[in-house]
């Protein structure tokens, strides 16, 4: 404690100042019956840092379930006190480990802890771990993590676990900052500064799985400005959560500074999005040659920010040049190329630094050039026009060039080249700004817009604004920036003033998309100066996004349609980087999608745009069009040098796939196995295949061209089950192995099982299949139903042998009556090339009416959120189907999605019906079926089923299955919805008897908003509730939930949902 003019010698405990830690017991009751209270020094007024502590050992007689820690002054106590290191630690000689006692030093912000030597203790130095507004990437503060060369142990910033989707990759970045770091070359991990990210589920407490480390930031000096690094992880299947290390091995010193962390999914597809990837201007490429160089430059410029520039030493024989290419057909303009019989004026504006003057020659000079190419790629005229760049003098400032009469095509131009070059004689430095094609004076007619003419946008972007072809600086500002960056250097530049009545726009290239399937935008806008426009908004005043939606044609602009989105806030003049995101589906006949920053006619001021980004809202789910399959579901190959190993169509004994093993001579020893635990695959026992169950094992196989007669293994080929303990030890010591026919050549399907029933004698904890061909075996043999059977007069459940007749891919399973008796028929699920929606596969589930039991297509459970709406979608073809009208359920053709939880096995939490399909007609081409949900509060994992009913009958195909999360818009319905989650301060406050709550919700979530005491008890819960994106509010009485009235005092109002903890404070006065 340090103290600054408390009040001295309290006479009573409402004028001091304590520190008071409450140990709770598993019932809630307070261990000791009341606090462990320490007293600040208040013997005088002021005193420099003083340790309190409990004169006698703290001796805790149960485990305390919960401990809070309590600083606060009584109502009579004045003055000034700062609390710093608190501690728990054991008594001296005191043996055992009570824990942590996290953020002991107050350093990190929400979110964040921090782990270095004796931060328990209350011991000063041992590194530092800090909020800090020394540095700072955005914003005002960044995380500081220090070391120096006396402490031994290693200093780590740790974030909070953060949810995770299960089996998604994702990509991580962090901007860092080095000052007098160690550097460490050669690399030596005890020195290093580094990223580990551990991985957890949900379950309470630390619950981690594993974790990983990341060597990725640049130590090869002791300082160095904020840089980028960025990785990319897969967390385990298991893994629910990650927490991320910020880290200084034990041997690492100097300071390091951590800001702008960002996770996200890798799938994110985005072209130049975040305008850190441009290296030149759209439309124009600089060639460099010998000390030639070609540059865009942000140094010197014209209209907005950037020209070309061209550069040389007198005496090089370089000729460096920027070409843009094809200019004649982009985007919208005539789809014919620029037209003919127009008079136009073509040129640019050139600024000139100790250039050679008066040249001799064309190869002394520098030159704008324009040709224009018919439809048979001949050079219109027959030469380019040529505008020479002023050498009259060295130097001279921005000076229009242009054809000295006007320009009329005689045919339409097909293609359009501009070229700025430098010839081999020439030298000095020339700038190029505000290329123009405009109209000559009075001439009538649309030549087209020359896109990119001021040279201010890179790659993957463009640009609109009034008069943009005509060489006319102002109109606005589109342009590449590093004035402000969200991250990495640039930012998009859009700005404009009161004086130019049109609309300024950039636009993104248009960018492939799928139709048929939703997408997020997002971005970030930074304002400066700009209109007020508050609601009700005035759309001339606007600053807004556009996206336009086009086909699939490769050139051109085949618009199909555009929609606006007035998500920018406007209320303020100025406004820091916000991100903007809204959600848009795109049609069957959309295949492409450009996005525009948009200020309306009447909008001015600057505003930034960076970090765009365009992401299917899908969640993860393996193989869901089927065109990733190449080996069936749980199998592998292996050793397949020398043979052929394949997952084979050209036979199979139950439709439509085998294993297939082809080799000609000896030598290696191909196989395939099963790479899944067979004995406790999705439904199976927890416990593995049971024990004492006389059982039939085998499979059916088809023999050509084998050698006979093998003399020993070597020459056999056999289906082997390997059945293995808990401990890992190979049950009867050996597989059970069951010899394929080869007395003769060829034989066509034939069984193959155990001779005398298997019996194990105790739970098969795993189960390995394998497939396989001695050395010297030779020939082809095909492999098909297996099974795992109850020997006949056996009583008890083997569990299912999952996949037995190889139909179905990665991703995928399947049920069927029999399924693991080698039965064929009942039914077929199999990967299928009969028909496809995309690409060459669908999924195959039929029947016939000699079933009497339902056929299932069933997917692996993939991770969800719980509470989250999510909408399913498959496309689906039927041919020869049973109709179904009037409905009966019996003869259904439909969806069942089934809810899990992240554990071993089945670990399921409901199931749910979706009767969507059309059977009104026996034969339906490709058909979008879709529907919503919402997963149980428990699930986190979900399995989606193709399912024929008992009666229902023909062959459906199953294409292109994708699960949409569906609450994730900020605009609804013309509503604008919350951007964040937000906790309004009550009202009024202090309050008697009651007072009013407001909180905003940026999408559906499960809320839970309850009041606390200062203890950290719970003393209502006001909201337990789903609901929906949107404002809320509700009104507290000032009870708790027995109905009783509260005492006047400081209580805490808490929002939380599964993305968001928001805390404030109130004051009741009765």
């Amino acid at each position: 404690m340090k103290t600054s003019g408390v009040n001295v010698n309290p006479a009573g405990a409402d004028a001091k100042i304590t520190l008071s830690f409450w140990f709770f017991d598993a019932s809630e009751a307070v261990i000791f019956g009341q606090p462990v209270v320490l007293d600040v020094p208040q013997a005088q007024a002021t005193t420099d840092w003083t340790e309190i502590k409990n004169s006698t050992a703290v001796v805790l007689p149960v485990d305390a379930a919960r401990l809070v820690v309590q600083f606060k002054f009584g109502a009579n106590a004045t003055g000034t006190v700062w609390l710093d290191d608190i501690f728990m630690r054991n008594a001296p000689g005191a043996q055992g480990w009570l824990g942590d006692l996290y953020n002991g030093n107050f350093g990190v912000p929400a979110n964040w802890f921090f782990w270095k030597g004796q931060m328990s203790e209350g011991v000063a130095g041992k590194g530092v771990v800090t909020i800090t507004s020394a540095a700072a990437h955005s914003g005002s503060y960044s995380l500081l993590v220090e070391d120096d060369g006396t402490n031994p142990d290693e200093v780590v910033a740790i974030s909070d676990r953060n949810p995770i989707e299960p089996g998604r990759s994702y990509g991580l970045s962090a901007w860092i900052k080095l000052e007098g770091v160690n550097t460490n070359e050669p690399f030596d991990v005890e020195k290093a500064v580094f990223f580990t990210l551990t991985y957890h589920t949900d379950a309470e407490g630390w619950a981690e799985v594993a974790g990983q480390d990341f060597f990725v930031v640049d130590q090869s000096a002791h300082d160095r400005d904020w840089m980028l690094y960025s990785f990319t992880f897969t967390p385990p299947i298991e893994a629910t959560r990650v927490s991320v290390r910020a880290r200084l091995q034990h041997q690492a010193t100097g300071k390091t500074y951590w800001d702008d962390f960002r996770m996200y999914p890798v799938e994110v597809a985005r072209k130049n999005l975040t305008l850190d990837e441009s290296t030149r201007p759209a439309y124009w490429e600089g060639f460099n040659n010998g000390d030639g160089q070609a540059v865009w430059t942000g140094k010197v410029y014209r209209s907005a920010e950037r020209s070309l520039m061209l550069s040389k030493n007198a005496g090089s024989s370089a000729d460096p040049i920027w070409l843009a290419r094809q200019v004649a057909k982009v985007n919208w303009n005539p789809a014919t190329g620029v037209p003919a019989n127009i008079e136009m004026e073509i040129g640019g504006w050139v600024k000139t630094e100790n250039v050679n003057t008066n040249p001799a020659s064309e190869a002394a000079r520098i030159q704008l050039r324009f040709k224009f190419f018919d439809a048979a790629h001949n050079l219109i005229f027959g030469q380019p026009v040529i505008l020479n760049v002023p050498q009259t003098q060295a130097a001279s400032d921005w000076t229009e060039i242009k054809n000295s009469s006007a320009v009329v095509l005689p045919v339409e131009a097909d293609s359009m080249v501009i070229e700025f070059q430098m010839g081999p004689n020439a030298s000095g430095t020339a700038y190029l700004d505000d290329v123009f094609m405009r109209n000559a004076p009075g001439a009538q007619g649309w030549l087209g817009d020359l896109f990119n003419a001021n040279l201010g946008v890179p790659e993957g972007w463009f640009f609109w604004k009034g008069q943009m072809s005509e060489g006319v600086a102002g109109k606005g500002i589109v342009s590449l920036t590093d004035q402000y960056a969200y991250s990495g250097r640039y930012s998009l530049r859009v700005s404009d003033d009161a004086s130019n009545p049109d609309e300024v726009v950039a636009i993104s290239d248009r960018n492939p998309v799928q139709p048929n399937t939703e997408y997020l935008v997002t971005a970030r806008v930074k304002r400066v100066g700009t209109v007020l426009n508050p609601p009700p908004r005035d759309v001339e005043k606007a600053i807004f996004f556009t996206v336009t939606y086009h086909g699939n044609s490769p050139t051109g602009w085949d618009e199909k349609r555009g929609e606006d989105l007035f998500v920018v806030d406007q209320t303020t003049a100025d406004r820091d980087w916000t991100q903007y995101s809204f959600r848009l589906k795109t049609r069957a006949d959309e295949y492409r999608l450009s996005i525009r920053a948009r200020l309306q006619h009447q909008a001015t001021g600057d505003t930034y745009w960076d970090e765009f980004q365009v992401v299917p809202i899908v969640t993860p789910n393996a193989n869901l069009s089927f065109d990733e399959a190449e080996v069936p579901a749980y199998w592998m190959k292996m050793n397949t040098d020398g043979a052929t190993v394949e997952w084979a169509t050209d036979q199979a004994r139950s439709p439509q796939r085998s294993l297939k093993i082809s080799k000609a001579s000896g030598g290696s020893e191909p196989m395939w196995q099963t790479r899944a635990n067979m004995a406790k695959l999705n439904w199976n026992p927890l416990t593995g295949t049971p024990p004492n169950i006389e059982m039939e094992i085998g499979g059916w196989v088809k023999t050509e061209n084998v050698n006979v007669n093998p003399a020993g293994a070597s020459g056999e080929i056999q289906l082997l089950y390997s059945f293995y303990d808990k401990n890992g030890a190979l049950i009867f010591g050996q597989p059970v192995v069951l010899k394929v026919p080869q007395a003769q050549a060829t034989t066509d399907w034939t069984e193959i099982k155990n001779a005398a029933p298997v019996v194990l004698p105790t739970d098969a904890d795993s189960l390995v299949v394998t497939f396989k061909f001695g050395a010297n075996a030779t020939g082809t043999v095909w492999l098909d139903d297996l099974f795992m059977r109850n020997a006949p007069g056996a009583q008890g459940w083997l569990g299912d042998l999952f996949n037995g007749n190889f139909g179905t891919p990665e991703g995928w399973f399947f049920w069927k009556g029999q399924m693991s008796e080698g039965v064929a028929g009942k039914g077929v699920v199999s990967i299928s090339r009969d028909y496809a929606h995309t690409g060459d596969h669908s999924l195959l589930v039929s029947d016939e009416a000699a079933n009497a039991d339902e056929v299932v297509l069933i997917g692996n459970r993939n991770g969800v959120q719980g509470n989250r709406v999510y909408q399913v979608s498959a496309w689906v073809k039927t041919v020869g189907v049973n109709t179904n009208v009037p409905f009966d359920v019996e003869k259904a053709i439909f969806f069942t999605v089934t809810y899990h939880k992240a554990e071993a096995g089945w670990a399921e939490v409901s199931g749910q019906d979706f009767f969507v399909v059309d059977q009104s007609v026996t034969d339906k081409d490709w058909s979008l079926y879709t529907f919503t949900l919402t997963t149980p509060a428990e699930a986190n994992r979900m399995s989606i089923r193709g399912r024929l009913q008992h009666q229902a009958t023909g062959q459906v195909y199953f294409d292109d299955f994708a699960v949409v999360e569906g609450q994730v818009t900020r605009v609804q319905n013309g509503r604008e919805l919350p951007a964040s989650y937000a906790l309004a301060q009550n009202y009024p406050n202090p309050f008697n008897p009651e007072t009013r709550i407001v909180y905003a919700l940026p999408q559906q979530a499960h809320v839970t908003l309850a009041i606390f005491n200062t203890l950290g008890q719970k003393v209502r819960t006001l909201v337990e509730a789903n609901q929906p994106a949107g404002k809320h509010e509700i009104v507290w009485d000032g009870r708790n939930d027995h109905g009783q009235s509260l005492a006047s005092g400081i209580y805490f109002y808490q929002l939380r949902t599964a993305e968001a903890k928001l805390t404030r404070r109130m004051v009741l006065m009765r």
